[in-house]
């Protein structure tokens, strides 16, 4: 789904200051995968396209798989939190993202995200 703004998805519940500069988001729920796009918060076409990258390929692939398989998969990347160009990841994605903290899963799941747009960016599919 494309909204104008965040403010258009969230209403009044909407905080800058919480929310930040939100591009997009997945997110399942009622059975039902959505991928919102908020066009105001994307400055161009390519912009556009990361975003909805990370939020389908990146989100919703790895919701592809299965419940435990995910999260085997999210404990290598934890793991790999030792190596010292994941672990810097692993500090940009705590900065972005403070409200994942509690959840090492969550935090994971954003640097595959960083991970795998980093690869787009470079040319490594």
């Amino acid at each position: 789904m494309i909204y104008d703004s965040p403010q258009d998805f969230y209403g009044d519940e909407y905080n800058e200051a919480e929310y930040g500069g939100v591009k997009g988001f997945y997110t399942y729920q009622r059975r039902k995968n959505i991928i919102a796009i908020f066009r105001s918060s994307n400055d161009s076409v390519q912009d556009t396209l990361t975003t909805l990258r990370h939020e389908l390929l990146e989100h919703f692939g790895l919701n592809l798989f299965e419940p435990i398989e995910k999260m085997a998969f999210l404990r290598h990347v934890i793991i790999s939190s030792k190596n010292k160009e994941i672990s810097a990841l692993f500090d940009e994605v705590g900065k972005d993202y403070p409200d994942i903290l509690h959840d090492e899963f969550l935090v994971a799941e954003e640097v595959f995200t960083e991970l795998k747009q980093l690869s787009f960016q470079e040319g490594i599919n």
